[in-house]
């Protein structure tokens, strides 16, 4: 990255040869000016090699002498340091098929310079643009097409001349910069479609510092595609033999970022188990990065399927993996990062001993995955009610007295299972406000104490009637199923019952597509928006606290 390069290092030489006494100044030769590719001809062109590149400028009065570079070997000569990278790939078999360059309007202008190679000198007028687009030319034999996006839209003419040893200050407008991102990126994508297995390229060191933020835009927008860097490079300066640097290792951060924002805040692993599998080959060998990138694709397929069971049991894997891995110190190491960002983000729901529903939910429901709030309700609302609120036993089931209507009453336990499938599914004639309007009232039912105990009676069900025949009193027969309960929250126990009712229409709704269908809520029919989901689920949270179990 520079300010201007070694295209600006020396006089000029016509200025030079003048003070010579009896010398005439060199007749300046214009700098071809090769057209861009056309927009039609863009939306049909296949590119295999692209190459991106921000244009250093040339100071006016310039005298630009030629360099060289190396690169594992290879040597490329050139009268600007943006020329390397261009040379570099041709030389290695990858010419650009096109080279898209964001230029400044100091970079379009046109100035008078000279370039200076061992056994002669040229003054030349031209941009610096058209002068690296000549030298490319040159160099593949006319084989590279040129995509020319404008970082500001000045008018070159207003742009001052520049002596040797200034320092240019940009002032870039926002809505340019903006447009240039965006043209950037539409030109990539669109190439992209074109040919799915593009190379990416880019040359960093060009153009002012300001003009690097441009860069890390437009990378980070294409990470979010899946498009990302093929190799970067970065060269330190002008002069002899000067090592061209391949900078791609530091560049991986930009899809480390993205990756990792990706996992975290929308539950994606797709991307971080490609940084994962895109490290070396020893590296990626290790145990540990397999172990986290499959623990990374459990987790991230079990958020995205909805599957509460396997979400918790992945998450007390990557538990065992990071217990693992504290133990290993690694400096620099990106996935330390990751891994505390982990620690960070689940926090106490990777401690199988301190997860719970309300911690799951409230995670759930923080992150916005309202669908995974949903499932998570559904799957763990029977289980922590059954345990929390009600007398049982893991052998005998739950203790309940069961009364028909001629208040005939007779003891019965009923299973741990019989009881989580019943409460869960509540079936009920009635509707849901109806059911929860009495239920409330039930703990200050003082007709029938068992043990001196309140009791609770949960819901109003249909059980099948034995008789097998046909006769006209074979129906179904209502009961009043009553549960011993451990507590005197009878209010708020029927008022988080009530939501949990409601909670689950909205998931049936929502899983099961019924889009013409509205839900019931308060005693009013409302259709099921995002808006009401989340005011439910919050809703849920809160009585679900009141509790205080």
């Amino acid at each position: 990255m520079i300010k201007g390069n070694n295209m600006m290092n020396a006089r000029n030489s016509q200025e030079l040869e003048s003070k010579k006494e009896g010398t005439v100044p060199m007749p300046r030769e214009t700098v071809a000016v090769i057209p861009d590719i056309s927009d039609s001809v863009l939306h049909r062109f296949k590119a295999n090699n692209i190459l991106l590149l921000n244009m250093s400028i040339l100071r006016s009065d310039g005298n630009i002498t030629e360099s060289s570079y190396c690169y594992n070997g290879i040597t490329v000569k050139g009268f600007g340091q943006l020329e390397a990278v261009p040379k570099l790939l041709i030389k290695e078999g990858k010419t650009p098929d096109i080279i898209i360059i964001l230029a400044s309007a100091a970079t379009r202008k046109e100035v008078d310079f000279s370039i200076q190679s061992e056994d002669s000198t040229i003054a030349k007028r031209g941009s610096a643009v058209d002068f690296f687009k000549e030298q490319i030319a040159e160099a593949s034999g006319n084989s590279v097409s040129f995509k020319v996006v404008e970082l500001d839209k000045r008018n070159v003419s207003h742009v001052e001349h520049l002596k040797n040893g200034e320092n240019r200050e940009q002032d870039l407008n926002k809505k340019d910069v903006v447009s240039a991102v965006g043209n950037v990126v539409d030109i990539i994508r669109l190439l992209k479609r074109n040919n799915e297995k593009i190379n990416l390229y880019l040359d960093i060191h060009g153009g002012p510092r300001e003009d690097q933020v441009v860069i890390e835009a437009i990378i980070n927008l294409l990470a979010m595609e899946d498009i990302c860097i093929t190799d970067a490079f970065s060269i330190s300066g002008g002069g002899q033999n000067v090592p061209i640097m391949n900078v791609t290792e530091l560049f991986k951060i930009f899809n480390f970022v993205s990756a990792m924002n990706e996992f975290t805040n929308f539950g994606l692993g797709k991307s971080i188990k490609e940084y994962v599998s895109g490290l070396s080959r020893e590296t990626y060998e290790d145990e540990f990065y397999k172990e986290i990138s499959n623990g990374i694709g459990r987790i991230s397929d079990a958020l995205l399927l909805c599957r509460v069971n396997e979400f918790e049991s992945a998450l007390d894997s990557m538990q065992k993996i990071i217990e693992k891995r504290d133990h290993k110190i690694v400096i620099n190491d990106y996935l330390d990062i990751f891994i505390k960002n982990i620690k960070n983000n689940y926090g106490v729901l990777l401690q199988k001993n301190k997860r719970n529903l309300q911690n799951e939910v409230l995670w759930a429901y923080k992150k916005g995955f309202y669908q995974q709030c949903l499932a998570i309700i559904e799957a763990k609302t029977p289980e922590y009610v059954f345990t929390n609120f009600f007398e049982y036993s893991e052998t005998d089931g739950v203790k309940c007295e069961i009364w028909n209507k001629q208040n005939n009453c007779r003891k019965k336990q009923i299973s741990k299972r019989y009881f989580l499938n019943r409460i869960s599914r509540g079936r009920c004639k009635d509707s849901v406000e109806s059911q929860y309007e009495y239920l409330s009232k039930t703990l200050l039912y003082s007709k029938q104490k068992i043990n001196q105990r309140k009791i609770y009676e949960v819901i109003d069900y249909e059980l099948e009637n034995n008789r097998k025949d046909n006769r006209k009193d074979n129906r179904k027969e209502k009961y009043d199923i009553i549960f011993y309960c451990k507590f005197t929250q009878g209010e708020d126990f029927a008022g988080f019952l009530k939501e949990w009712k409601v909670i689950k229409e909205i998931r049936n709704n929502v899983m099961h597509l019924r889009e013409d269908k509205k839900v019931s809520i308060n005693q009013e029919k409302v259709w099921v928006t995002l808006t009401v989901v989340h005011d439910q689920i919050k809703e849920y949270l809160r009585l679900l606290n009141k509790l205080k179990i």
